[in-house]
């Protein structure tokens, strides 16, 4: 027997066991919560684009959405947003898309303070969605 093991003793086999089997417990539903998070944040029940926007005057601009449902009774409300050139926001608009095909473009009218630099297509969400997407 060597000294270290003469003066702490030897590692118990059983307790080796446990370790490496909360080991691959811990490891085992960090694998599952990872799966989970994948498929649900894959699979959103609505999900948007910016098509195109134009600039009508200085109050006045429109952007046209894409906006993708994945089932007929799914309510979503998109929000859009026009940005001047210095970077601020000088007008916010949301649309509710409530009927329609799977597959839409829905036009948005936004009021701005002045004229924008960009609008801005924030993703839309759904009861039960809370990220924009």
């Amino acid at each position: 027997m060597t000294d270290l093991a003469h003066r702490y003793g030897t590692p118990s086999p059983a307790r080796r066991r446990v370790l490496i089997a909360g080991v691959a417990l811990v490891a085992l539903a960090g694998m599952a919560w990872l799966t989970w998070t994948v498929i649900y944040q894959s699979t959103p029940q609505v999900r948007s684009g910016v098509e195109r926007f134009a600039v009508q005057d200085d109050h006045t601009s429109t952007i046209v959405l894409r906006v993708v449902r994945e089932d007929d009774d799914v309510v979503a409300t998109c929000f859009v947003r026009a940005v001047s050139s210095e970077s601020q926001v000088i007008g916010e608009a949301t649309a509710v898309v409530r009927s329609g095909p799977l597959e839409q473009d829905v036009e948005v009218t936004i009021r701005t303070e002045r004229r924008p630099a960009t609008i801005e297509g924030l993703g839309c969400t759904a009861p039960g969605q809370p990220q924009r997407k």
